[in-house]
């Protein structure tokens, strides 16, 4: 047809292009994924599409594998059960209407969890670990993404942390301080679409960094020996100034297992054709 005379040239691929490309056969664009089936040790989470013909070619549903890091050890204080204390008032984290085990953030409320009830007695925090979030700003934020996100704070050192906070519309940054210097690394987060992002953080031997955004690598980090000297007498502090979505966080306390958060591989699910006129 004209359609595909017209566009039978070779054009540069965009979002756009892939968009039109799917609406002209009559599929809508993917929606989000929805949330994981379980917090670790293998779950699924899926994600659909609408048909806006009678019918469509392909597939309407999508699922790919996530949390699929060991359970042993983990440490996920938003859990419901979890022990952690919530400042001011655990009234300011409510509930987010369409993600179950999510909270939703107002500022100045937080999360603290003194490091004698992350771990067992005579253990402190490892020196190596993998750090999972996912998040959303919502649009009263402006799409100006602030506020800190997961924090570990020395007892005893005053200014030695360790940190992961938003800065600004499309990027968070891993902050560490201590010795009287501080160092940052920036993350690239297209927080300003107000969907739901996932950042996955594996710090290794205190020097080396590697982080996925959205289930894909995005940068490896090899600093100086002992860079990241992580607090071992650490308290922990969860959504510091932070306006938004928090779905997860949790820490597994090994190295290397950043992708395991969510796959990038997808794959096709065989569902009845969905139309947009259905509800």
């Amino acid at each position: 047809g004209p359609w595909l005379e017209a566009t039978a040239a070779a054009v540069p691929w965009s979002l756009g292009v892939d968009i039109a490309i799917w609406n002209a056969v009559g599929w809508a664009g993917w929606g989000e994924w929805g949330a994981c089936s379980r917090t670790c040790g293998v779950g699924r989470q899926t994600r659909r599409r609408y048909c806006s013909k009678p019918t469509c070619e392909g597939y309407g549903e999508q699922g790919r594998a996530c949390n699929s890091f060991d359970c042993e050890g983990t440490i996920n204080p938003l859990a419901p059960g979890a022990r952690r204390n919530f400042h001011p008032a655990q009234a300011r984290w409510g509930p987010v209407s369409d993600r179950p085990h999510a909270f939703s953030l107002r500022p100045n409320s937080y999360i603290w969890i003194a490091s004698s009830e992350l771990f067992s007695a005579g253990k402190s925090f490892p020196r190596e670990f993998t750090l999972f979030i996912s998040l959303r700003l919502r649009p009263e934020s402006g799409g100006y993404g602030q506020g800190t996100l997961f924090s570990l704070r020395s007892r005893r050192r005053t200014g030695s942390f360790l940190s992961l906070e938003l800065a600004g519309r499309g990027a968070a940054r891993l902050v560490h301080a201590g010795s009287g210097t501080s160092r940052s690394i920036y993350l690239a987060v297209p927080l300003y679409d107000f969907r739901w992002h996932h950042i996955a953080i594996s710090v290794h031997d205190d020097n080396t960094v590697r982080a996925y955004v959205d289930c894909r690598w995005l940068r490896t980090d090899v600093l100086e020996k002992d860079a990241l000297d992580t607090p071992r007498d650490a308290d922990l502090i969860i959504g510091y100034l932070f306006s938004g979505d928090l779905e997860q966080l949790v820490l597994v306390p090994k190295a290397g297992q950043a992708q395991k958060q969510c796959s990038s591989q997808v794959v096709g699910i065989s569902t009845p054709y969905v139309t947009t006129h259905e509800t």
